[in-house]
C-alpha cells in the first residue's frame, strides 16, 4: 500500500492541489484556487469588536459560497495569550465558532498559545 502525506494545516498553497488543506482568515470574499481544499476561521489574533459580523458572514459562505465544496475543515481559531485581542473576547469569538463547525459538521483547526486551561474548560463547557 502506497503512503499518501497529506497536510491538514497550512497557510500556503501547496504544489500539487489536494495535498493540502490551506487555512485561511481574514479573507471572507477569498478566491480559491481549482483542486485546492480550505479551512477558513476567524483567527484569534484577528479577533476584534466586529467579530459577531464576521463569523456571520462565515457561516454564510460555509453554508452558501459557490465553491464550499472546498471548505472542508473550519478553522484556524482558538485562544492566544501572548497575541490579539483580551482573552474574554477571544473566548466569545471561539465558542460562536465552534458552535457553528459542530453545526455544520465541520472539524475546526485551533490555535493555542499559552491556554489550554481555558481551552478545557471550554471544552467541558
Amino acid at each position: 500500500m502506497k503512503s499518501r502525506i497529506f497536510d491538514i494545516h497550512t497557510h500556503l498553497l501547496p504544489a500539487k492541489p489536494g495535498t493540502a488543506i490551506v487555512s485561511v482568515t481574514s479573507q471572507l470574499d477569498f478566491t480559491p484556487h481549482e483542486g485546492h481544499l480550505y479551512a477558513f476561521g476567524l483567527h484569534p489574533w484577528d479577533v476584534d469588536e466586529a467579530w459577531p459580523e464576521q463569523v456571520e458572514r462565515m457561516e454564510a459562505l460555509y453554508r452558501h459560497a459557490v465553491h464550499r465544496d472546498q471548505l472542508v475543515m473550519m478553522g484556524e481559531m482558538g485562544l492566544d495569550r501572548l497575541r490579539g485581542a483580551d482573552l474574554a473576547l477571544q473566548s466569545q469569538a471561539l465558542t460562536a465558532q465552534l458552535k457553528m463547525a459542530e453545526s455544520i459538521g465541520k472539524i475546526p483547526i485551533i490555535h493555542d498559545v499559552h491556554s489550554m486551561a481555558e481551552l478545557l474548560a471550554l471544552r467541558r463547557e
